[in-house]
């Protein structure tokens, strides 16, 4: 009889164990709320590293499919522009990750061009080399004086988590 009540000891410390084993004891470290700064800087650096990733196989347009990507995982909103010299030529790509079909007026040394550029996709255009580029969309205008020799790159990152609205921009 003595040995019967020590397997019922055994057994309900066993099944307490296995019922605590199975609990989540997860905290997350940070509120979501509260990572909106780090996530948006983090993002529009990583556009800087992915680009140059690209560019030693392909193209600035395919930039887009890492965008989108991000977007999928996360809420965000960006837009960026890229020129890299081809030749004589400057090719801009400017890509719209807004949410809603944009007009993006792009200036080169003087020469401006309307970029009709579809929500999550990129548009190239071809100018005459120039350092001075300016982008204008919505309310929004960026001047830069850009290296006409290498390839340039302006990310601007819109996130919002509850109240937090942040916007992160980089020029590379």
């Amino acid at each position: 009889m003595v040995r019967k009540a020590q397997f019922f000891i055994l057994g309900a410390v066993i099944l307490l164990a296995l019922m605590l084993s199975s609990m989540s004891f997860y905290r997350p470290i940070a509120s979501e709320t509260e990572n909106v700064e780090y996530m948006a800087e983090n993002i529009a650096n990583e556009h800087a590293n992915a680009l140059n990733l690209i560019l030693k196989s392909g193209t600035p347009s395919e930039l887009a499919t890492f965008t989108n990507f991000l977007k999928e995982k996360t809420d965000f909103k960006a837009v960026w522009l890229v020129s890299e010299k081809q030749g004589s030529s400057l090719s801009i790509t400017a890509g719209n990750f807004l949410g809603e079909d944009k007009e993006i007026i792009v200036e080169v040394g003087g020469n401006s061009e309307t970029l009709s550029v579809p929500d999550s996709t990129a548009v190239s255009k071809t100018f005459s080399v120039s350092s001075a580029v300016k982008i204008k969309w919505d309310s929004e205008e960026r001047t830069f004086d850009w290296v006409s020799d290498k390839t340039n790159m302006f990310v601007q990152i819109n996130m919002e988590r509850g109240e937090n609205l942040v916007k992160k921009e980089i020029n590379v």
